[in-house]
């Protein structure tokens, strides 16, 4: 070996191991930032307006902010004081804005903020529909090392257009009726379900964990369920995609209130026809919850896409296709009892 290069990477390895600096950001000129995620089965779109300048953030609610429909007049987005909060997480500090309207394949959808740090606009094109050819569903059993997982197995099969390139992802939901106090009056609640496509070489882009360091080092959490058709350029395809029973146990459902009368619970497939642009924007959200913002030996600290004008942040617009929704099977609820009674020696993880 080349005694000079032996000596160089010694050196690079002794200060990668040594030492560290870490630059405190300065402030700069304020940005206003918008973000927001529209679908086209949505009727109410909330769309998130902020201001950063770098060390701080500021949440904007003095702002006007509209949205336009292929050239159309502009439609007022109502500022919302009593902000969506989600009870495990905390809230962003931003200023939420709703914007009731639909949308359609084709549409070329402008939202606009004029606020006292500049005005900001971005303009996104909605996809086409595509449709699930057959959604099919069983229950399956996986056994790791110290643990068992029940699943509810969702089989989709999805027909490709050789046309050009397509960039995808997959929703669940659950949804279930309630009656508060046995008012008479029924209201859904909806919740989105993680779910977990790791074993389908087409969600998790063939990065299949096979036990050593190097891929256990490069292994993506498929966050989000992205996919796109470069593996079946007009075929057919049928994706696996697993959600484990206790996600549908440990519900709206699970400590049942003596006071809530309780409807059927249904599950929601949907699967939304993405942007290149909305796809690279959640691919970069994923390397973010994967790795965070360092760089690291193999990778590179994570750069979030922007494509909003005069400001920061991102507008998507997405397609969806037709649900396919399923009852919940009302054994559900006692599945986990009755696998424990079936198998007394297992002990299944949940």
């Amino acid at each position: 070996m080349n005694s000079r290069f032996a000596v160089i990477l010694l050196a690079l390895a002794a200060v990668s191991c040594t030492s560290q600096i870490v630059l405190e950001p300065k402030d700069s000129s304020v940005k206003v930032v918008m973000n927001a995620l529209l679908k086209t089965e949505d009727v109410n779109h909330v769309i998130l307006l902020s201001a950063s300048n770098v060390s701080s953030v500021e949440a904007l609610p003095d702002a006007s902010v509209t949205v336009s429909v292929n050239g159309g007049a502009p439609v007022n987005a109502v500022y919302q004081p009593e902000s969506p909060e989600d009870g495990y997480y905390s809230k962003p500090k931003a200023a939420y804005y709703l914007y009731h309207g639909s949308f359609s394949p084709g549409d070329n959808v402008r939202l606009e903020a004029r606020t006292k740090y500049g005005n900001v606009s971005s303009t996104v094109t909605v996809p086409s529909k595509v449709n699930m050819d057959q959604v099919d569903t069983l229950r399956t059993v996986i056994r790791g090392s110290g643990y068992t997982e029940v699943n509810m197995q969702f089989k989709i099969r999805l027909s490709d257009n050789a046309a050009g390139s397509d960039f995808y992802r997959f929703t669940f939901h659950r949804s279930e009726l309630y009656d508060w106090n046995d008012s008479g009056v029924q209201s859904t609640m909806l919740q989105e379900l993680p779910a977990d496509g790791s074993s389908d070489p087409v969600l998790s882009e063939g990065t299949l964990n096979t036990g050593d360091l190097l891929s256990e080092l490069l292994e993506l959490d498929n966050t989000y369920l992205l996919f796109n058709d470069n593996t079946f350029p007009g075929e057919t395809r049928t994706l696996r995609v697993n959600v484990r029973m206790e996600n549908l146990i440990a519900s709206f459902s699970f400590n049942r209130d003596s006071e809530v009368e309780h409807g059927d619970s249904f599950m929601w497939v949907n699967l939304e026809h993405l942007s290149f642009e909305e796809y690279y924007y959640m691919k970069a959200l994923t390397n973010l919850s994967n790795f965070g913002y360092d760089a690291s030996f193999f990778f590179e600290p994570t750069t979030i896409p922007s494509n909003v004008e005069g400001g920061l942040g991102f507008v998507g617009v997405s397609a969806s296709s037709d649900p396919a929704v399923f009852k919940v099977p009302d054994d559900i609820y006692l599945y986990e009892i009755r696998y424990r009674q079936e198998h007394p020696e297992e002990n299944p993880y949940y």
